[in-house]
């Protein structure tokens, strides 16, 4: 098998291509190719502020690449690299390729499995541990990846194929704007479990129901995971709607650690507004909302109402 760019351009491609290159590489092309991509994505409309993101991941993967083949020995005919960018509703895709022999397959796979399990909120603590392991001082490909996760600030995808008895094609698709799928978060209410309503694009999160699981970790990991990935690319404005009827000790240590979440995004010039249902008579819920809003920097609005 050999590798055929047109078949992957064909296959994986997604939007309008703005910039393409498969052949060898070397240390002198670096450079070059590096002062094409960001001149190809200057005239690129709304895209100031992923730039030098998408700069930074394509630079971080040509010098892996080129790191992985000083490092193994490969065959003539295997050592073409492939990089995409293709662009499409505000979205960017960096596809890369480059032959990796099978031997090193599992432990790459391991690390890309291992980075993409990363909340948002570790992956600056896990790039500073690397910076002090052993494997920096190796090929520094553990601190490559998680370095071009951060600036990506989405899961990778990836795939391997055949090329030869020993020689596998490594492809690896990254996209850097927020990922449409992730976009959005329905969950349907039990009798121990809220309606949850979370719209990124909006702005809008809320909660309604009771809120008394027996696992509320399990329960709220998928929100807090999403929350995270919000806080990459948050609106100028939020707003967290609660309107339980039910809050167990454990559902309420999950709701104050996503509460603390979003006074990141208040760190920076955009707001927050959290409005607190509460039924009238109900004093507990009431000054649970009371609580949680001496504990956070966030403006609370209380909203009192009649149950029908």
């Amino acid at each position: 098998m050999h590798i055929d760019a047109e078949e992957i351009k064909e296959k994986y491609g997604q939007g309008r291509l703005i910039f393409e290159y498969f052949g060898e590489l070397t240390q002198e092309l670096v450079p070059f190719l590096f002062e094409r991509i960001e001149k190809n994505l200057a005239g690129e409309e709304h895209v100031l502020n992923k730039v030098r993101r998408i700069a930074k991941i394509c630079l971080e993967i040509l010098q892996n690449t080129l790191h992985y083949q000083d490092r193994h020995e490969l065959p003539p005919e295997v050592r073409k690299s492939l990089l995409l960018i293709y662009a499409k509703d505000g979205q960017f895709f960096i596809i890369s390729g480059n032959s990796i022999q099978k031997a090193n397959l599992l432990k790459l796979h391991g690390r890309l499995s291992k980075a993409n399990r990363l909340k948002a909120s570790e992956l600056e603590k896990v790039y500073l541990q690397i910076l002090d392991e052993d494997e920096l001082r190796s090929d520094g490909a553990g601190l490559g990846i998680i370095e071009i996760m951060r600036n990506s600030q989405n899961k990778f995808r990836y795939e391997f194929f055949d090329l030869q008895e020993e020689i596998s094609f490594f492809l690896l698709e990254c996209l850097v704007g927020r990922d449409k799928s992730r976009e959005t978060l329905e969950i349907i209410p039990t009798a121990e479990t809220p309606m949850v309503h979370l719209n990124a694009p909006k702005g809008i999160m809320s909660l309604s129901g009771r809120s008394i699981p027996h696992n509320a970790i399990s329960f709220y990991r998928p929100i807090l995971e999403w929350f995270d990935d919000y806080l990459a690319e948050a609106q100028e404005h939020t707003e967290i709607t609660v309107k339980l009827e039910y809050l167990n000790t454990s559902s309420s240590k999950c709701l104050l650690e996503l509460l603390k979440k979003a006074e990141q995004i208040v760190e920076g010039s955009r707001s927050v507004e959290v409005k607190w249902y509460f039924e009238s008579g109900d004093d507990d819920m009431q000054e649970v909302g009371e609580d949680y809003a001496l504990i956070v920097n966030l403006p609370f609005e209380f909203v009192e109402f009649q149950q029908i």
